[in-house]
């Protein structure tokens, strides 16, 4: 009833949780099909989403550097300098994304969004950051749904160009 309260109120994501509690615990047949038909109507309604997070990210291997002081290569030994060796260090994580979703039909949206990755280091030769925008419609049918999307990413590691990657990808 807390949930229908809420979904009534327009406050979905408060009604969606109120929902998935109640449909974890041991309900009857008949009250897991009405749970369910809310959770589909508010999948259906919502138009927009978003996160963030900040995080403090302690690495014992910032570097991606060997444990050992040498290394072996064609039978000869080499000794690595205190840089190539593992290196630890304490980076700062942020994190973001957002979508807006707006309804083209009763069962179909059309999704927009984009994120952010970015840990920073002391030492900027290990910054690394990712940011992606994507774009496509969603199905929205009672059990399931179904997108498909295009997206676009870049990836800077040391604040240089490191990759770039687009196309096009389906979900059920």
């Amino acid at each position: 009833e807390m949930g229908r309260a809420l979904f009534l109120d327009g406050r979905l994501g408060d009604a969606e949780r109120q929902f998935m509690y109640a449909r974890a615990g041991q309900v009857p047949s008949d009250v897991r099909a009405n749970i369910d038909r809310f959770l589909i109507a508010i999948r259906q309604q919502k138009t927009f989403t978003y996160g963030f997070s900040l995080s403090i990210a302690p690495d014992s291997n910032v570097n991606a550097g060997p444990a050992t002081d040498t290394v072996t290569l064609y039978g000869l030994p080499f000794e690595l300098s205190p840089e190539a060796k593992a290196n630890s260090g304490v980076g700062l994580t942020v994190a973001a994304n957002a979508e807006w979703a707006p309804r083209v039909s009763a069962m179909v949206s059309w999704r927009m969004g984009g994120q952010l990755y970015r840990v920073q280091h002391r030492q900027s030769e290990f910054d690394d950051m990712t940011l992606s925008v994507y774009t496509g419609p969603r199905l929205t049918m009672n059990r399931w749904d179904m997108n498909v999307i295009g997206s676009l990413a870049r990836r800077w590691y040391g604040n240089d160009g490191y990759s770039t990657s687009f196309g096009p990808s389906i979900d059920v």
